[in-house]
């Protein structure tokens, strides 16, 4: 199995380097992964009340690849990844921005780990860390760092031969996955809490000769590896206060629920088409880039949407009451085309950005709060 695996990526890397670097580089529609499209103009609307905006830190690390992922300790210490760029180079990392604000009046921002190539990160009930790598392999690996706060030493939990015998790999059916989406799971009576993965073909939004993405279950001592449910193409996923999983497909405007029992059902669980003073609002049918979600401590989803080269919103899925379907909101507007598509909730329910203005070399996170 180590055989097939170094096989499976040097084969890849060979194809990158000959030219198929374009499965990674071309998005559809013309939308460019690699630098952000153009600017809007103005400044993000928060369409509901009560809500305001400020500058959370700046020097964070500006990533080679566009998509990049956050997480937050228990003490709301937030993560940021880097992906890189997509393993050539063996860049990337793992940086960390301090809750906290330092004697020089900001927050502190500091390398973590370095490792290689990070695609998603999350943290379980005891402050344990986990990230997924392997951006051009079909043998993503998961590495659980036991000491996050002491340099970030990580003891591997899953073998990537798992991720490949549960994602069967040929070269003319199917490209390699990339284990975007990352979440911890209810823990057992053990307390120890299983991994979910959602996996995207590398193409960020597929092709006719994709197969399916994955949604997969690692054990919490990553002895057993096993599918759940085979959606088209996970955008990103998260935890909901009842151990299902939601996720968002690259190829609709609906957020889908999976009960982890075994079974892999999957069902609707909200559609993005909202209600709004100024008449109905419907996201595009032709969402084919980019979704990512977050879920505050109260149960309310949060879906950052690129819907084309010159529109982003966010909308919000307030937490579900018995008997009603989840109600949807416009709740972020005209936000410029320089914000990386990212969206985090830390512990209060304050939600994060990230800007990438193209003259400058770092990230600027800024933090959505709710006046309480």
């Amino acid at each position: 199995m180590h055989q097939t695996g170094s096989v499976v990526r040097w084969g890849l890397l060979v194809t990158l380097l000959c030219g198929g670097a374009g499965l990674l580089s071309q998005p559809p529609h013309g939308v460019a992964q690699g630098q952000p499209p153009a600017t809007t103009t103005g400044a993000p609307v928060i369409r509901e009340a009560g809500w305001s905006s400020e500058k959370f830190a700046d020097g964070v690390r500006r990533p080679g690849f566009w998509r990049i992922s956050f997480a937050f300790d228990s003490a709301d210490n937030l993560y940021v990844t880097n992906i890189g760029d997509i393993g050539i180079l063996n860049d990337g990392g793992i940086q960390k921005v301090e809750q906290q604000i330092g004697p020089s009046g900001k927050r502190k921002v500091s390398d973590f780990t370095d490792a290689t190539d990070v695609a998603a990160i999350a943290f379980d009930n005891k402050g344990r860390m986990a990230y997924s790598t392997g951006a051009i392999s079909a043998m993503s690996e998961v590495y659980h760092i036991r000491q996050p706060d002491q340099g970030g030493t990580g003891t591997k939990i899953a073998r990537g031969e798992f991720l490949l015998r549960m994602m069967p790999f040929t070269q003319q059916t199917q490209r390699p996955q990339i284990a975007w989406s990352l979440v911890y799971g209810k823990p057992n009576e053990q307390g120890e809490q299983p991994i979910y993965i959602g996996t995207s073909p590398v193409g960020m939004g597929g092709d006719e000769i994709n197969t399916q993405g994955r949604i997969l279950r690692i054990s919490p001592d990553g002895t057993e590896v096993r599918g759940m449910a085979n959606p088209y193409d996970v955008a990103d996923m998260v935890m909901a206060p009842d151990g299902s999983l939601l996720f968002a497909d690259h190829y609709d405007n609906v957020i889908y629920r999976v009960i982890p029992d075994g079974k892999g059902a999957i069902m609707r669980y909200a559609t993005l088409t909202t209600n709004t003073a100024s008449g109905i609002v419907t996201v595009s049918d032709e969402m084919l880039t980019y979704k990512r979600l977050t879920m505050d401590p109260a149960g309310n989803l949060y879906v950052m949407v690129r819907e084309s080269d010159v529109k982003t919103n966010i909308y919000k899925v307030a937490a579900p009451q018995p008997g009603r379907p989840p109600r949807v909101t416009l709740f972020v507007t005209n936000i410029p085309q320089t914000m990386v598509p990212v969206i985090k909730s830390d512990s209060q329910g304050n939600l994060y950005l990230a800007d990438m203005p193209p003259q400058e070399t770092t990230l600027t996170i800024y933090r959505l709060t709710r006046a309480r």
